[in-house]
């Protein structure tokens, strides 16, 4: 998709009431989880702030994360419908503990895979028609170092062909992820390189004053366990990524750059 091509004209699925969706299957008991149907309701039909039942809210989980692990496969959930599912789970404002550990877990890499502009998040936050998530067109891939607090995020072709990647430190305070980008590396063929782009630049987060703290770009994480992140950035749009497997790492070249 074009970047001048408005996502406003794409309709919003329709959406399912509660009632409408209770009336259609059975009640389920405690501990049961929602079909992939009750779950695609369950995101279009929560209001802002409001408390999902625990199986509705398992539900729309497994159903996300069923759908970025294979986008457009047979039970995933439609473009407009995964805008719904990262507002929903934004708006539970679950516990964060663990989220960062999650994160930056030994071997954890990140693949994007749906993004959402900021007038698309901000019209399905306020439950009005809106365009799809867009499936990210590029291989993107990123990593957290805990040990060096250093945060990586890369753009991958051709298999390892070439790569480009932007690094700096980071830092998690809550749900907020904030970090800098000071270097830049890569690799085109069996040629790698790698160089500054703020020479001197603090090497942690800490070493920054506040005002340069308050200028620095952010993800407010939404969701967060060892297989899934829901965040939203600085700029308010909102971005879903899976964790990518050691078949995927290697066949699209991030192993050879990442390790």
């Amino acid at each position: 998709m074009q970047r001048g091509q408005s996502l406003a004209r794409a309709p919003r699925p329709p959406s399912l009431s509660r009632g409408m969706l209770q009336g259609a299957r059975p009640i389920l008991p405690p501990g049961r989880a929602a079909p992939p149907a009750a779950a695609a309701a369950a995101a279009t039909a929560a209001k802002p702030n409001e408390k999902l039942p625990a199986n509705e809210l398992a539900a729309l989980i497994a159903s996300l994360k069923r759908s970025v692990r294979n986008p457009g496969a047979p039970g995933s959930l439609p473009a407009g419908a995964v805008v719904d599912a990262m507002v929903a789970l934004e708006n539970q404002r679950l516990p964060a503990d663990g989220w960062r550990a999650a994160a930056s877990a030994p071997g954890a890499r990140w693949r994007l895979v749906y993004t959402a502009a900021e007038k698309v998040a901000t019209a399905a936050g306020k439950r009005q028609p809106h365009g799809p998530a867009t499936a990210f067109p590029l291989t993107a891939c990123q990593k957290f170092d805990e040990v060096t607090g250093v945060f990586t995020n890369g753009v991958f072709v051709g298999g390892g062909l070439a790569s480009l990647t932007f690094s700096g430190p980071y830092d998690v305070a809550g749900r907020v992820l904030s970090f800098d980008v000071t270097a830049v590396g890569g690799n085109l063929g069996p040629w790698r390189f790698g160089f500054p782009l703020k020479k001197g630049a603090p090497a942690t987060l800490a070493g920054y004053d506040a005002a340069a703290r308050k200028k620095l770009p952010f993800f407010a994480y939404g969701f967060a366990d060892d297989g899934m992140v829901v965040a939203r950035g600085r700029s308010g749009g909102l971005a879903v990524w899976v964790r990518a497997d050691e078949a995927w790492l290697a066949a699209t070249g991030v192993t050879r750059i990442y390790g």
